[in-house]
């Protein structure tokens, strides 16, 4: 019968391949570590290349990213003031207070500042409305911007201030997105772009 011997010349085909694959191989590399282990960590600036803010009445001179770590209370004067160009600041999801004397949620820069961002966060100015007047003590403005441009507002929310909600000027490079001014005594939202926001319970 011709099937057996078919399938005995297969089997000692197959058995020569595997025969083949095990007497070929390549050669190993060396084991031998080229030298002492070193070390791979990064260092904190590297991991997290920005500076924290964890108390109010901060004010920021030098360029760079800065991030809020925690909720701060503000009972007098500016919750944070930027003093120079180039600065991008992450609220990071916390909130600014202000209750007793306090004046601006965050006051970015004079005149001559420009290139400024301002990112997810929350501005309690501690001011409600009621029977046509406001009442409360805390923030005069939650926003407050004068200088040459170039500045962004994006993913904020200001609620209850006395004055002004985001004033950035309208004249200037200035834009306010997906934010948010609920009840302030004068204007809710000046900038030269807005988009994506809202105000109410202004006038």
């Amino acid at each position: 019968m011709k099937t057996p011997c078919s399938n005995s010349i297969i089997l000692a085909a197959v058995c020569c391949g595997l025969s083949l694959a095990t007497q070929t191989g390549f050669a190993q590399g060396s084991l031998t570590p080229p030298g002492p282990p070193a070390p791979t960590m990064k260092t904190l600036d590297q991991v997290q290349p920005r500076t924290p803010i964890s108390s109010g009445n901060y004010t920021i001179t030098q360029p760079g990213s800065y991030y809020l770590t925690t909720n701060i209370f503000i009972t007098s004067g500016d919750g944070i003031d930027v003093d120079t160009n180039g600065v991008t600041i992450d609220l990071n999801g916390f909130t600014i207070t202000g209750i007793n004397n306090a004046y601006e949620g965050i006051g970015l820069g004079g005149a001559q500042t420009y290139d400024l961002t301002l990112l997810n966060g929350h501005i309690n100015g501690n001011y409600v409305y009621n029977n046509g007047s406001y009442t409360g003590n805390g923030f005069n403005t939650g926003i407050g911007y004068n200088g040459s441009g170039n500045v962004r507002i994006s993913g904020v929310t200001v609620t209850g201030v006395s004055a002004y909600g985001i004033a950035l000027g309208s004249g200037i490079s200035t834009i306010v997105e997906s934010s948010a001014v609920n009840t302030s005594g004068g204007y809710g939202i000046v900038a030269g772009n807005i988009s994506h926001s809202t105000a109410r319970a202004c006038p």
